[in-house]
């Protein structure tokens, strides 16, 4: 005669969760009447569910943690993409007032008045007046 096996038989794990039910099929496998100290047989027959319902959590706690650690790493790119372009953006600001003043001094050179050459480069009219 074979026995389920409780660690992967669903339909006996649910018939050994109720105790009444439990003694009754234990009482045709085995042939006798299971008397009510069955409960330490039914304790060790449930183990394996309880086994089973922590490695499901245990399960769920590692995709929860795999999950923060994707969001984490995913955090960490987009700082360093964003301090990226916080510095390309500050070196293009440097460009731009450094070709801003390169063009004030040709300008300067070529007899244009401050005003006017603050005006074609963005520059102040101090800023100007202090590269002549």
């Amino acid at each position: 005669m074979k026995i389920a096996n409780p660690l992967y038989d669903h339909a006996f794990k649910y018939l050994m969760s109720n105790d009444r039910l439990a003694r009754k099929v234990l009482s045709v496998i085995l042939e006798k009447e299971v008397p009510e100290e069955f409960k330490d047989v039914a304790e060790y027959l449930q183990r394996p569910l309880r086994e089973e319902d922590i490695r499901a959590r245990l399960r769920i706690e590692e995709e929860v943690e795999e999950l923060f650690a994707i969001q984490e790493a995913e955090k960490e790119e987009l700082k360093k993409r964003l301090e990226e372009e916080r510095r390309q953006k500050e070196e293009a600001q440097a460009k731009a007032v450094q070709s801003a003043t390169k063009l004030a001094r040709l300008l300067l050179r070529g007899g244009s008045p401050a005003e006017a050459v603050a005006r074609e480069t963005g520059l102040t009219e101090e800023e100007v007046r202090r590269l002549e």
